[in-house]
């Protein structure tokens, strides 16, 4: 049997105050009653005052019902997700003993049951390993972006397929 992991999910926002409440109860209530510790972190992108209250607001009202929410880590700038997910794994990571770290975008796009499976998924292999997911179009399912984001997409997956 493998031991209990801590992991910790970062998830980033910018401007993502109308998305991220459909999307973040039902994430964190599914992780309640997991055998691992899962820790979410909400890491705003410099979405500005008003958006950054209301994701606090969120998340505390969220928190006082699941500890394993954290307080959000609020950029005073809009640095970029990328950034936005760094900052989010050193500041957490530095306070707390994770065995992985994750992060899942705040819209909803990939659902919270798929986000719980795959760290599930990942709980199993062994430490080092990499797990990847993303949106392939498959029949019956529909995906919405403009094709520029499909081509930046194809080109970042073949970039990484390559390496």
């Amino acid at each position: 049997m493998i031991p209990a992991q801590r992991v910790l999910l970062v998830i980033p926002a910018y401007r993502e105050g109308k998305r991220l409440p459909r999307f973040l109860p039902e994430l964190v209530a599914g992780l309640s009653n997991r055998a691992h510790k899962v820790d979410v972190l909400i890491v705003d992108d410099g979405s500005g005052p008003e958006e950054q209250a209301a994701v606090t607001k969120l998340v505390a009202s969220i928190s006082s019902d699941n500890p394993r929410l954290l307080p959000p880590a609020l950029l005073p700038a809009n640095l970029g997700k990328g950034a936005a997910i760094r900052h989010g794994w050193n500041t957490a990571a530095a306070a707390n003993d994770y065995d992985r770290v994750a992060f899942a975008d705040a819209d909803g796009a990939v659902c919270a049951s798929e986000i719980h499976r795959l760290i599930t998924l990942a709980t199993t292999l062994p430490a080092g390993t990499t797990v990847f997911a993303s949106r392939v179009k498959m029949l019956g399912r529909r995906i919405e972006r403009s094709f520029a984001r499909h081509l930046s997409g194809r080109v970042f997956a073949t970039l990484v397929g390559t390496l």
